[in-house]
């Protein structure tokens, strides 16, 4: 739908969500291995990533969102041009995707697989359709919408679950 040269822009920017991304599935995969083997303290160590992750991974994405134009720029001019705005909507997607990582950890504690398949569902069917809607009118940021959609939005509904859980291990 884009091409090569919108893939070449597309590539930098998808690398660098995509080591983001790793980084806060490393910290959320500890937290099913400790709370499989003490799942009545589940929320007291689902609170403790979710500061490491506060403290490792949100500044991380900031610093990588504000200097986007930077880094870009070290591929060239036109991928500073064509993707900081993308590298930056992705940046983003790291601030909500950790409401739907700890809600599909809450699930697999509880053996509820089908709720993320239902969940990871819909967040492809919202980053293809997204993309493919968005692409003629806005171009490669389409992607970086829809991304953000596809966080963003089950963010918002599962939010106040997610909190609930997190409240229910405090003391």
């Amino acid at each position: 739908r884009f091409g090569a040269a919108q893939g070449g822009f597309y590539l930098p920017a998808q690398t660098a969500f995509t080591a983001m991304t790793l980084l806060s599935q490393a910290i959320v995969s500890s937290l099913v291995v400790e709370a499989a083997k003490d799942e009545a303290h589940a929320p007291r160590h689902a609170a403790a990533m979710l500061r490491r992750i506060a403290v490792i991974v949100w500044p991380a994405a900031v610093v990588v969102a504000v200097g986007a134009p930077w880094l870009l720029a070290l591929f060239g001019p036109e991928y500073r041009e064509h993707a900081t705005f993308l590298l930056q909507l992705l940046m983003l997607t790291v601030f909500p995707k950790v409401v739907t990582s700890l809600f599909n950890t809450r699930c697999r504690l509880q053996n509820r697989t089908g709720r993320i398949a239902v969940l990871q569902s819909l967040q492809a069917a919202v980053l293809v359709g997204g993309t493919a809607l968005l692409a003629g009118p806005v171009g490669l940021t389409a992607v970086g919408w829809s991304a953000l959609a596809a966080e963003g939005i089950p963010a918002l509904l599962l939010g106040p679950t997610v909190i609930r859980w997190l409240r229910h291990g405090r003391p």
